[in-house]
């Protein structure tokens, strides 16, 4: 028997469903979770596709030194889905003065300002900076860990172009592999790229 002060169970039930609403239906919540699962693979994959963010592949030193103008050549392919935009080559140091840019081994008419560059998937490009040495002693004094070449890119086309991005380029000694004495104490690109044109420091 159900006293006055004691409340049926069916209204602790209601009360109970106000305060924790019961769970929908298991379809709906495995679609919550598939809809989830989805977001989180496309995401990845527009990121590791080069889809949102610009992707280089077989990068590396192409050509270097020189008694004057010295160059430093960059090798890089599109590794992208998509086109992207090279926006800024490697630029001078401390010692250095920025001739130009030129493109796929040519080796005169520097070009100040060539950028954006576009490339396409799967493009290669051999992209080399220019530069007059003024200053030996200067360069001298780069820091030793000064050993990547840094690239601005963006993709080409859509909402993400509007996101720049530094690709570095690692020398890693590279066609570096025989320096004279002076520059082997010293592996950073500037020091290394500039020993012919310094050869008494």
């Amino acid at each position: 028997m159900i006293s006055a002060a004691t409340p049926s169970r069916s209204h602790e039930d209601d009360l109970l469903d106000q305060l924790v609403p019961p769970a929908g239906p298991r379809w709906r919540r495995w679609v919550a979770w598939l809809a989830f699962v989805a977001v989180v693979i496309l995401t990845t994959w527009a990121f590791t596709s080069g889809t949102v963010t610009p992707r280089l592949g077989d990068t590396g030193v192409s050509s270097w030194g020189g008694d004057g103008p010295v160059q430093i050549g960059v090798r890089l392919t599109n590794r992208s889905r998509v086109a992207i935009e090279i926006v800024d080559g490697p630029r001078p140091r401390p010692g250095l003065r920025l001739l130009g840019y030129t493109r796929d081994f040519e080796t005169s008419d520097y070009v100040p300002d060539p950028f954006p560059i576009r490339l396409e998937p799967d493009a290669d490009l051999v992209l080399t900076a220019w530069f007059a040495v003024e200053d030996c002693e200067g360069l001298a004094r780069t820091p030793t860990d000064d050993t990547r070449i840094d690239l601005q890119v963006r993709i080409a086309n859509g909402p993400f172009s509007a996101l720049t991005r530094t690709r570095s380029i690692g020398t890693d000694g590279g066609v570096f592999s025989d320096p004279d004495p002076a520059a082997a104490s010293n592996p950073a690109w500037p020091v290394v790229m500039a020993q012919y044109a310094c050869p008494a420091r």
